[in-house]
């Protein structure tokens, strides 16, 4: 429970929302003013006949409808929002009216002790048919981005998002949403209940599926051998969900580029319940990429950092702040990086999302600490962190190996100190007098230490071994500035 601004503490109790619906006033929760609530369902909600669940708010009237955004998920991380729409064109006062005929797939559109019903093959319907829907960008994104993680028969959480109704909130389709705006002391949604429509069978032993993720594939694989078990010992079936690919038994074939995504299924027995079926979606091309980002050190508040960035592709990577202080920005062009005055934690997130010949690369996150100037964990430079180590260099250690696609490589672990302003490059030449070039590693592994104080992460890296004899170099230049 994450309750918003505008509310009072006597209505901040989300217990209010368990239970049958009371169809009152008073017995509820309330989410203020872009707050938000998460409920957890054993048995998990199931995708059956119908509607599987509905939605209660406390509405006063059939008029006075304050809204939210519905999402489902099935692991708690990933959540799916209901398509929707409002076709309410002008402000709505404080208590103002709301037509509930212009509304669809938001919660509440009814009056306190109706719920609004919701039906979980309609996920389905629009994901399958999302190019015929004239969505908007960052609904479509939200939606193929997460559906792919959604088991319909498998719903172990609802959330429910209160919407701000000044008219900076937008629909599925990139439409104004309006409700009553301001409210005050218990503004926003007012969850009164969620009712199961549609549950999950407890008939039997229960029993999981663990079916491997699926690393990108070339096109030129042709096909691969799926493999999934249950720990009830019965045999798993596979069945192909979407994507330009034939499956024969447990062998995808692959007939073009594009994403394909293939469920694992166990219906049960007589001593056995059905097991909840397994979703793994990956990308098929005719080539594949990776990202590497040169590793960031601490950085001090009011600094800046150029971030070095690179896709195997050689096509443009994206940066984002995945989570840390507000003031903390990057150039997406430049991949400038600026610290504003706020301490703490930072998340990059780099992503390269492919083209027509390459499979989009795995998202890549790299961390580092906004710290003060008289932090142990602050920055130094190069030189000064070689004094303090008696002069002691980096050290790099290198083994050849085999990667997932069974290319053989050659891996690197090294030592990446997160308190050392130092730039980290590869290169690599095929003899000493050809010259050296830069080289965009794979990692590996990342693991964070810390000792005496030194914050570091070791890193394993691997890139290709392009011939029977090759020369590779880790580079360290210092940044003073």
């Amino acid at each position: 429970y994450q309750p918003g601004s505008y509310i009072s503490e006597n209505w901040e109790t989300p217990e209010q929302a368990l239970g049958p619906a009371e169809g009152t006033s008073d017995d509820i929760v309330c989410l203020g003013r872009g707050g938000q609530i998460t409920l957890t369902f054993s048995p998990p909600i199931a995708n059956g006949s119908g509607n599987d669940f509905a939605v209660f708010e406390n509405g006063i009237s059939s008029n006075f409808l304050e809204l939210g955004w519905v999402e489902v998920s099935s692991d708690g991380t990933h959540f799916v929002r209901f398509p929707n729409s409002s076709l309410t064109e002008e402000p709505v006062g404080s208590f103002g009216e709301v037509d509930p005929n212009q509304i669809t797939g938001l919660a509440s559109k009814y009056e306190q002790g109706y719920g609004t019903q919701f039906d979980l093959n309609q996920l389905q319907i629009f994901y399958n048919n999302r190019s015929f829907f004239p969505f908007s960008s960052a609904f479509s994104s939200q939606l193929v981005s997460n559906f792919p993680y959604l088991e319909l028969n498998n719903i172990q959480y609802i959330r429910i998002v209160d919407i701000v109704g000044d008219g900076s909130a937008t629909d599925a389709y990139g439409s104004t949403i309006y409700d009553p705006y301001p409210t005050s002391g218990s503004a926003g949604f007012d969850l009164d209940a969620v009712a199961v429509l549609n549950q999950q069978s407890v008939d039997g032993a229960a029993q999981t599926i663990t079916f491997p993720e699926i690393q990108n594939q070339k096109l030129s694989t042709g096909s691969i051998e799926l493999t999934a078990s249950s720990d009830s010992g019965l045999p798993v079936s596979f069945s192909l969900i979407e994507g330009p690919a034939l499956l024969n038994m447990n062998t995808l074939t692959f007939t073009n580029s594009g994403r394909i995504i293939v469920e694992a299924a166990q219906e049960g027995d007589a001593a056995y319940s059905p097991a909840t079926p397994v979703w793994q979606g990956f990308y098929v091309a005719e080539k594949l990429q990776h990202i590497w980002v040169e590793p960031i050190p601490n950085q001090l508040p009011e600094s800046t950092w150029q971030i070095q960035a690179f896709a195997s592709s050689g096509l443009p990577v994206y940066i984002e702040v995945n989570s840390g202080p507000a003031d903390t920005v990057i150039d997406t062009n430049t991949h400038l990086l600026t610290v504003g005055e706020m301490t703490n934690s930072v998340t990059l997130r780099a992503t390269q999302a492919g083209d027509d010949t390459y499979a989009p690369a795995e998202d890549l996150m790299v961390e580092f600490d906004i710290v003060n100037s008289t932090d142990d964990a602050a920055p130094q430079t190069f030189s000064e962190w070689l004094a303090g180590t008696s002069g002691n260099s980096p050290r790099l250690a290198m083994q050849t190996a085999t990667n997932d696609y069974n290319e053989q490589t050659v891996q690197f672990t090294f030592t990446a100190n997160r308190q050392v302003l130092a730039r980290t490059q590869f290169q690599t030449a095929t003899s000493l007098s050809a010259g050296w070039s830069n080289a965009v590693p794979e990692i590996v592994s990342t693991t964070s230490i810390s000792t005496n104080g030194q914050e570091a992460t070791i890193l394993t890296v691997q890139m290709p071994m392009d011939g029977p004899r090759s020369f590779y170099r880790l580079l360290f230049e210092e940044v003073t500035e």
